[in-house]
């Protein structure tokens, strides 16, 4: 997919500017405007989970906006530490005489976009699709969610050689990277963030293009 508005060309927008306005366009610039407004929307992403978790706002919508931080963070992946990934497999799901839960939540997901959806008109039928959507994370979620978290904690622990758990351990390493004591110039947290980063967008949003983008190597020529 083209870069600009999936459509187009660094070059040919520049180009286009450049012959409208008159003025030089300095990629570094467009490049600054482009973290910036991942990170904003990532901000806003956050903010709608917020507004579920503690009101006034608790449709399934919400939720379902908040996990869309993650395309952000590929963005932004895709534009400061472009490079190779690798993609985990899902776990092998053990066979049971009972419905999994996998199964149970497949079941519903179907029943909304088979059934529900076909009865429901507006924004109504349009919540049921979100909520299918929802479900959908869900499974991807049990099939790579453990593996991924595990992953990670794994590779935090090895890089500062220690036993914390997860969430204190991303919360050093983001302290870290903004006071500059961990630069995004080294090379193991770069790995680190674009595995981390890149295999909760195949939980969230497989089929966004900044995740296609990124298996790609991510690099976005300006």
């Amino acid at each position: 997919q083209l870069p600009v508005g999936g459509f187009g060309t660094y070059e040919d927008l520049f180009t286009g500017y450049e012959a409208e306005s008159g003025i030089k366009v300095d990629p570094d610039h467009v490049k600054y405007w482009e973290v910036f407004g991942s990170f904003w929307w990532a901000i806003g992403c956050l903010g709608m989970a917020e507004h579920y978790r503690s009101g006034p706002d608790q449709s399934v919508e919400r939720p379902a906006i908040g996990r869309r931080t993650s395309e952000c963070q590929v963005d932004c992946v895709n534009l400061l530490i472009p490079g190779p990934v690798d993609l985990l497999a899902p776990a092998s799901a053990l066979a049971l005489d009972m419905p999994s839960q996998p199964e149970l939540i497949q079941s519903v997901r179907d029943y909304l976009r088979d059934d529900a959806m076909q009865n429901l008109q507006g924004r109504s039928q349009f919540l049921a699709r979100v909520a299918g959507n929802s479900l959908d994370m869900v499974l991807r979620e049990l099939a790579l969610g453990g593996q991924h978290q595990a992953m990670e904690t794994q590779r935090l622990r090895r890089y500062y050689d220690a036993t914390a758990p997860l969430g204190d351990l991303r919360a050093r390493l983001s302290e870290d990277l903004r006071t500059g004591k961990v630069p995004l110039s080294d090379e193991t947290i770069q790995q680190h963030l674009r595995a981390t980063v890149v295999n909760q967008i195949a939980i969230d949003q497989p089929n966004y293009s900044g995740f296609k983008r990124a298996l790609a190597g991510g690099s976005l020529d300006f």
